[in-house]
């Protein structure tokens, strides 16, 4: 009988903790997850909204606020930074312009006011959270991996010097051939413990909701590297199988 494992009555049992599901709102989407709101949906505990969508997704915005849900500012910086990317709707926010595709961009004075200005849009537009403005990353050595790191510096002091406790939020953009190679993982690992940041959303790039089981075997393991942050962490745009096998493993 020493394999038996006997089972807990249930009201012994520790409080199970709700896992976290936010829904990234498309160009026409904002009228069905209102739909879905109004109609008593209780899955949901964010959603994510495209800088450039901010006006039209106003009364989503304000109502997914009311309902106790967090409204978080994707600022599309790792788009915008892309061969092809830089759309003309994307143009048109305050932070955009030719050069934005440089690091230069996001270096000194000019980098800092940038980064200031992508605070501002979040807070004046009642946001609750807001994804920092990172780029996708080749590797360790990349060299917007040290730029970011300052950016969401800046970023966190943007938000304190406003008074504002609005969580932030590390986006990191990384191919898979980088994410399953585990001294790669390990080499972007002090400047990842540098992020001032709440939370690490994994945004990677071959990996999705078709992946194989090898892929997402690869893909949990990563994250038991990046517990080490001590924040919690997100898997965007993760669906499918492999979405809920990251559920399953927690």
């Amino acid at each position: 009988m020493s394999n038996v494992v006997p089972l807990m009555p249930k009201t012994h049992r520790g409080r199970k903790e709700e896992l976290g599901f936010f829904v990234r709102v498309g160009h026409n989407d904002h009228r069905v997850v209102l739909d879905l709101l109004a109609n008593g949906e209780r899955g949901l505990f964010g959603v994510v909204v495209a800088a450039q969508h901010a006006n039209r997704h106003s009364e989503l915005i304000s109502d997914a606020r009311d309902r106790g849900l967090d409204v978080i500012l994707d600022p599309k910086t790792q788009e915008m930074a892309t061969p092809g990317g830089f759309t003309s709707s994307l143009s048109g926010l305050p932070w955009a312009d030719d050069d934005f595709h440089r690091l230069s961009a996001f270096t000194g004075g000019q980098g800092r006011e940038r980064v200031e200005s992508v605070v501002r849009y979040a807070v004046e537009g009642g946001f609750t959270q807001l994804i920092g403005p990172t780029h996708l990353l080749n590797g360790p050595n990349d060299a917007w991996l040290r730029t970011d790191v300052q950016s969401m510096g800046w970023a966190k002091d943007a938000l304190n010097a406003a008074d504002v406790k609005m969580p932030l939020i590390y986006s990191l953009a990384l191919p898979i051939a980088v994410l399953r190679d585990r001294t790669m993982r390990q080499a972007l690992m002090p400047a990842i413990l540098d992020v001032p940041c709440d939370a690490i959303w994994l945004k990677i790039e071959n990996f999705g909701d078709d992946s194989s089981g090898e892929k997402t075997a690869a893909y949990l393991e990563a994250c038991r590297d990046f517990h080490a942050a001590g924040v919690p962490l997100v898997a965007d745009y993760v669906g499918g199988l492999p979405g809920l096998a990251t559920l399953a493993f927690g």
